[in-house]
């Protein structure tokens, strides 16, 4: 994975195009907004090339494992998962076969509809919305019901949500 400050670099150009494009498409249409357009696309992948990125696609796959590995490094898990007997979720949750370092190295966890990590954040927006910042010292489940508690042993040093 290309370093963190090359993809904080790159965040910025990200940030700087979608203000641009938004500034791009606020006027009204006009010949030569697509010629535009491509000139604000070219210049952000000649930028992005620059760092050390391939594509759009690396350098956000880069980005979101950056974000994995902020977020995973400023968490512990801190009880032990109940299975979710006498749940109703019991038998068809697999994430209890899993710890938080394992959780970090897969992709997909697939009792959760194959969302992975991220996924389970982003499937209980509003039970980590109520965590974030994180704080240090806090402590809450993994996701709503969880018998799995975390607890935040650092600040994440990066803005783990970025996009």
């Amino acid at each position: 994975m290309p370093d963190k400050q090359k993809i904080i670099q790159g965040r910025k150009a990200v940030d700087a195009y979608r203000v641009s494009h938004i500034q791009l498409h606020s006027k009204p249409w006009h010949k030569g907004v697509s010629k535009e357009h491509a000139t604000l696309q070219d210049a952000l992948l000649a930028e992005l090339n620059g760092l050390g990125f391939e594509s759009l696609e690396s350098f956000f796959t880069a980005s979101r494992l950056l974000n994995q590995a902020t977020l995973l490094s400023s968490l512990v898990q801190i009880s032990e998962c109940d299975r979710c007997i006498g749940k109703e979720r019991e038998g068809a949750c697999i994430c209890y076969t899993l710890n938080m370092e394992e959780l970090g190295k897969l992709p997909h966890v697939g009792g959760h509809g194959g969302h992975g990590f991220f996924g389970l954040i982003h499937l209980y927006p509003e039970h980590w919305k109520a965590h974030i910042p994180l704080k240090m010292g806090d402590t809450f489940s993994f996701f709503p019901g969880c018998n799995i508690n975390i607890k935040v042993v650092k600040e994440p040093e990066i803005d783990w949500e970025w996009q």
